[in-house]
């Protein structure tokens, strides 16, 4: 059970390594292992929302909470300027 919460956790930094990549500006360039390490410590730091280097669960679902509402008002967003430019 342990190796799944594991591998799961490490395919969640995965993903989000490469999303906070892409919006820091790496898209389509060459990224070393230092600066993708660098980019996940990042995201870790983030969710680690009481700082003691441990990330609970707790702590995984408000940050997926927060990711969420992030892209929900990222796509609100977008539709109203698509309905903008119809007017």
């Amino acid at each position: 059970m342990k190796k799944i919460i594991a591998l799961g956790f490490a395919v969640m930094l995965i993903v989000t390594s490469a999303a906070f990549a892409d919006k820091a500006g790496y898209t389509g360039k060459t990224m070393t292992k230092e600066e993708y390490i660098k980019n996940a410590e990042k995201i870790f730091d983030r969710i680690d929302a009481n700082k003691d280097g441990k990330i609970t669960p707790e702590e995984r679902r408000a940050y997926w909470k927060e990711k969420k509402l992030e892209h929900q008002h990222k796509k609100e967003m977008h539709e109203k300027l698509h309905q903008n430019k119809k007017s």
